[in-house]
């Protein structure tokens, strides 16, 4: 009975990491199909009839949702599963709440944005740096459940 007390906490720990690492490399992966979006669309946009590229965007951003909705839900999971420690909690923090800001931004100011010339700089800008902070949350997380008590 004691060696399955024992191993309880170690097991939840494991659980932990890898429910905050998936949440890494997911948003890791979300920011590299963001980033091959942006680049294929401005090959689409000068390759193809307007009327066919608009339906193929509407495809790609549909599909991008299921990724984007994965990422926001699983999130929000790492969130309370980090409550304990500060440092990494605050950064996961960030890091998600620049993904959900991502919507807003391009729901209200990405037609501003994109006359401008900015849109994909903006979309990039949120992704990337959401991306890098949730890494290093992910580290933060790892390091603090690593450490002796």
């Amino acid at each position: 009975m004691s060696h399955e007390a024992a191993s309880a906490p170690a097991v939840k720990t494991r659980l932990c990491e890898l429910a905050v690492g998936l949440y890494g490399w997911l948003y890791a992966g979300y920011f590299g199909l963001v980033l091959l979006d942006i680049v294929y669309a401005g090959t689409l946009r000068a390759g193809i009839d307007p009327s066919l590229s608009e339906r193929i965007f509407r495809d790609i951003s549909d599909f991008l949702l299921f990724p984007f909705a994965l990422l926001v839900i699983t999130g929000a999971i790492v969130l309370t599963v980090a409550a304990g420690h500060p440092r990494s909690r605050n950064l996961l923090a960030i890091s998600w709440l620049l993904l959900v800001a991502a919507v807003p931004v391009a729901l209200f100011m990405g037609s501003t944005l994109d006359e401008l010339g900015l849109g994909p700089t903006v979309r990039l800008l949120l992704m990337g740096l959401g991306s890098m902070l949730a890494m290093a949350g992910v580290v933060q997380f790892c390091r603090a459940e690593s450490a002796p008590d």
